[in-house]
């Protein structure tokens, strides 16, 4: 799951939920980048995302 944050203006990532609890959180702002799992060759500006 991935949302944007306007509060904290980033972007959240939470991977690998297991009983409710996700194993994997990322907060990622402008200048990072990143990829979709399904498509890893494809690489996104956090900035494009953001208000």
């Amino acid at each position: 799951m991935a949302g944007v944050n306007i509060r904290q203006n980033c972007l959240e990532i939470h991977r690998d939920n297991q009983e409710g609890q996700y194993r994997f959180e990322t907060f990622l702002r402008r200048g990072d980048t990143v990829c979709p799992l399904a498509r890893p060759d494809h690489v996104i500006a956090v900035a494009d995302l953001l208000p």
